[in-house]
């Protein structure tokens, strides 16, 4: 029979200074040993905290025993683990209440259970009090102790400080592992609540599409929708993927597969890709059999792949090559584009980090896909890396064992074909890498009746959406990118740019620093379009000289009316630029009219006046030559000055003329005003509206001529058959005066357009005039 061990006695008798805490830090136990040296009695401080027991030593303001002791157990209760602190001076209470120096050599040790919850602290220490006194006697060992008891506290208030500050470390990571989990959490849930809405976005679309005709006009918009809500489950899918391989989620599904055939099955995919983009596609495989995940293959080669091509510019090549190694399977995608540095090869696989990641970038993408790769292959057990390829781009290798781990199920062998996940982020891979088809150049010999617009946006159906939106109403040429579209908008000097910012080639806040720069551009209103909404951003682009921002995704109804505020403020300063021009013409003209024709009349007058004087013929035949060419110089001055009449410049509108002509004749005359329009008065061609205005101006100098106004009316209408302008004059004079020079208001370049002019004088001081065009004879 074995005979039982009574520990409790065992404990308590030990040689040892032990002292046994719960992990609240009150006493549990303590040997006998622990109580001689610190002189208590275990009954009075049993189930006592331990500071209560073993306080500092008040007479000595330095002391940092409770303060070193307390930081070494938390550290003990928070992590589990042991911690040994250096010596220390910790002073000891005496049954008198006075305090004895001593100096002790501590070490703490957690007590767990089998579930890992911490039940008690073993306190055990070494009194080297003596061994410190033993070191010197008198002066010296008084020296030695201060000495001694500096170091032990510099030591002390060290070790202190770093235990904290791993506790810090300790939380912060602690506190980030929880943010990562977080974060990965998010993206699942958002993931998974944004496949619903898609799914049924994406069934109605197919449907509508299927039964949609071949020719019917609302194809284009339904393929719209159902390419961009495939690239958008793309980008979802990839999340959720993500996430569920940071949080360990995804195991593989082993099966036995021909790794060639799966090869060409990827591959096969992107061979209408490389002939439309031009790209030679080069494959080469050997025959593999290998125990994989069929889908996880496939997820990595189309992701290799879609990477290799997006990088891969026309006339390049991408090659994928698939050989056997001892008991491994080697693919190689390798491509003929820039390649990627050896600085960036290591954090190309870093979740959502873009190694071209500026807005100036020449690929798009959220910098998952490698990062997918990655995990997909570490679970896999195997390897990838990134070189130089021969082709003179990247090379990615990508090396997997072709068994799978002992022990784990193998399915028979998996079918040939992608799944129908695979598929489609297969079509979405491809829609998002087709190549755009530029539009043809546009004619910049032609002269253009309507504003022009350029757009620049890298997105194709979102450039052909916003080209389409204002085509309504504007002369529109797009570009693809920064670089293209300034070229653009410098041949072609627009009335608006519209632009994104997150453009290959060139940036849109760069394309702003240079239209603003360039003397034929820099007047040029800019409408940015961009899906970084924060104030920060629309605040710098606004001081950066952008004159609107609009946030993505915008409505139509919301571009159409910027656009419109843009462009017609455009043409109003560039109507009051060439009003202003156009008037002091005119005025320099009357002005030298007035001067020049005076005094070559007066000369001529003179000339005239002394030809009786002449004596000689001859004479008298000179004077009368000279008096016919000053009489010629009048006339042509005369005719040049109506030729600088306004308007001149060919963006002067008809609206604009006719307000200038009475606001400045209503303003000469001191007279009221009134001018109306109604209809579309700025569409109609120069073709009809000139000679009207050139009408108006004849009646309008009369009126100015006379001086009897006192107020002036004018109301253009334009229906959808005739333009009909009424000018009316309120006279202080009787109206039958103000009904000279009737006819010249009526030129041939009118009446040859089928026009009428109709006067009346509906009261005693009123005159009208009425004119009526047939919009038909002339081009709208």
């Amino acid at each position: 029979m074995t005979e039982s061990i009574d520990f409790r006695m065992l404990f308590e008798a030990s040689p040892a200074l032990y002292l046994v805490l719960r992990p609240d830090l009150r006493i549990a136990a303590v040997s006998d040993a622990y109580a001689r040296a610190t002189m208590t009695a275990r009954d009075e401080i049993v189930g006592r905290h331990v500071f209560d027991v073993f306080p500092d030593n008040p007479d000595d303001s330095a002391a940092a025993g409770v303060r070193n002791l307390r930081a070494s157990l938390d550290r003990v209760v928070r992590e589990r683990i042991a911690d040994s602190m250096p010596v220390q001076r910790y002073d000891i209470r005496r049954p008198d209440g006075t305090y004895e120096t001593r100096f002790w050599s501590p070490s703490n040790s957690p007590v767990c259970a089998d579930d890992g919850a911490l039940r008690y602290i073993i306190h055990r220490v070494e009194d080297v009090t003596e061994f410190v006194r033993l070191q010197s006697s008198g002066a010296e060992r008084r020296r030695m102790e201060q000495e001694v008891f500096a170091r032990t506290q510099e030591v002390a208030e060290a070790s202190r400080r770093l235990k904290e500050v791993n506790a810090e470390l300790a939380e912060l990571y602690a506190r980030t592992k929880e943010l990562d989990e977080l974060k990965s959490q998010f993206f699942a849930t958002v993931s998974h609540e944004l496949r619903t809405p898609l799914t049924l976005i994406l069934a109605p679309v197919r449907k509508l599409l299927d039964a949609a005709p071949a020719g019917d006009p609302v194809r284009a918009d339904l393929e719209l929708i159902a390419r961009n809500a495939r690239l958008l489950l793309r980008q979802v899918n990839n999340l959720l993927a993500a996430s569920r391989l940071e949080a360990g989620a995804v195991q593989p599904n082993y099966a036995r597969v021909d790794a060639a055939e799966q090869v060409r099955l990827a591959t096969a995919f992107f061979e209408s890709l490389a002939v439309d983009r031009g790209v030679e596609l080069v494959v080469r495989t050997a025959p593999v059999r290998a125990e994989l995940d069929p889908e996880h293959l496939q997820q990595i080669l189309v992701n290799l792949l879609s990477n290799a091509f997006k990088f891969t510019a026309a006339g390049g090549v991408v090659r994928c090559a698939l050989r056997a190694a001892a008991n491994r399977l080697v693919v190689e995608i390798a491509d003929s584009g820039p390649g990627i540095d050896a600085a960036h090869r290591a954090l190309v696989f870093d979740r959502f980090r873009q190694v071209d990641g500026g807005p100036a970038r020449a690929v798009g993408g959220t910098g998952l896909g490698l990062s997918i790769v990655r995990d997909l292959v570490a679970l896999h057990r195997g390897t990838i890396e990134i070189g130089d390829a021969p082709e003179g781009g990247a090379l990615l290798v990508v090396d997997l064992p072709t068994r799978a781990p002992a022990g784990t199920p193998v399915r028979a062998d998996a079918a040939i074909r992608l799944s129908d996940e695979r598929s489609a982020e297969a079509v979405a891979v491809l829609t998002d890498l087709a190549p755009t088809v530029p539009d043809a150049p546009p004619d910049t010999a032609r002269p253009r009746s309507r504003p022009l617009v350029v757009v620049i946006e890298d997105n194709a159906d979102l450039n052909t959406l916003v080209r389409q939106a204002l085509s309504a109403r504007y002369e529109v040429a797009a570009a693809l990118d920064g670089f293209a579209g300034l070229e653009l908008a410098r041949a072609r000097k627009p009335d608006l740019i519209v632009c994104d910012i997150m453009m290959p080639r060139l940036s849109g806040d760069d394309l702003l620093i240079r239209v603003r720069a360039d003397p034929i551009l820099a007047t040029t209103p800019v409408l940015i379009l961009s899906a970084r909404a924060d104030d920060a951003t629309r605040l710098a682009l606004l001081r950066a000289g952008a004159n609107d921002y609009l946030a993505k995704p915008f409505g139509l109804d919301e571009l159409q009316a910027r656009v419109d505020n843009l462009v017609n403020l455009r043409l109003t300063e560039e109507r009051l630029r060439a009003l202003g021009i156009a008037g002091e013409r005119e005025r320099i003209a009357l002005e030298l009219h007035r001067t020049v024709t005076r005094r070559l009349f007066a000369i001529g007058l003179q000339l005239s006046g002394i030809r009786s004087m002449a004596r000689v013929p001859v004479v008298g035949q000179r004077i009368d030559a000279a008096v016919a060419e000053l009489d010629s110089v009048i006339g042509e001055i005369h005719h040049t000055v109506n030729e600088l009449d306004p308007p001149a410049a060919d963006r002067v509108a008809f609206r604009a003329g006719l307000l200038d002509l009475f606001g400045q004749c209503a303003e000469h005359l001191r007279a009221r005003s009134e001018v109306s329009f109604a209809g579309a008065v700025d569409a109609l061609d120069r073709e009809l509206t000139d000679p009207v205005h050139d009408a108006v101006r004849e009646l309008i100098a009369d009126i100015a001529g006379r001086a009897t106004a006192t107020a002036l009316s004018l109301h253009a209408t334009v229906s959808a058959a005739d333009l009909v302008v009424t000018v009316a004059e309120t006279t202080r004079a009787s109206a039958a005066s103000a009904r000279a020079g009737v006819d010249r208001l009526l030129p041939g370049s009118l009446t040859a357009l089928g026009a009428t002019l109709a006067v009346a004088t509906p009261a005693p001081d009123t005159t009208t005039w009425t004119w009526t065009v047939p919009i038909s004879s002339a081009r709208r």
